[in-house]
């Protein structure tokens, strides 16, 4: 393909796969060839079309990350909190409904970092690795609270209530996802 840039025409390829990102941009009239390579799912267009059209070192403008917003830190936090939590819940449950409950906190947290961490300016595979761990530690936890009573003795209908409480908020991240 080529565009115009900056009264340049330049010729490039771009694309993404897995979490990476590249893009090879060529002035054919300069005999320059600019090739950029990520490792996360941040754009790179932009940044190689302005090193292919620039003639000099001095027309080149820095680009910024994208910032990140109180609101985008606190969801960030609040699911690394309700993750921990989760996880924690499934590994030391004493019964099915609290590790039911856990295994539905953990696939939110999954939402909610998802939705609103940082995953464009990190590798993919950190995200791949945070949901093995989670899944394995939601199968693990699942398996080990099958020889547990089905719920407490006492205030076993708040503790189903919890899992309806759960059960909302997950279709909630869900729909606003």
């Amino acid at each position: 393909m080529t565009i115009q840039v900056s009264g340049r025409t330049l010729t490039f390829h771009n694309g993404n796969t897995g979490g990476y990102r590249s893009m090879l941009a060529l002035d054919r009239e300069t005999g320059q060839a600019v090739l950029v390579l990520n490792s996360s799912t941040r754009s790179v267009d932009d940044s190689a079309l302005q090193l292919a059209s620039a003639a000099s070192a001095a027309e080149l403008q820095p680009t910024a990350l994208p910032g990140l917003h109180l609101g985008q830190i606190a969801a960030f936090f609040i699911g690394l909190v309700l993750l921990v939590s989760g996880v924690v819940a499934l590994l030391r449950t004493r019964h099915r409904i609290a590790a039911v409950r856990g295994a539905i906190h953990t696939v939110a947290a999954l939402v909610l970092l998802r939705v609103h961490g940082p995953w464009a300016l990190l590798p993919a595979e950190l995200w791949s690795a945070l949901v093995g761990l989670v899944l394995a530690s939601v199968l693990v936890g699942l398996l080990h609270s099958k020889a547990s009573p089905a719920g407490p003795e006492r205030h076993r209908r708040a503790s189903i209530a919890s899992v309806g409480f759960a059960v909302l908020m997950l279709v909630a991240l869900v729909w606003t996802a």
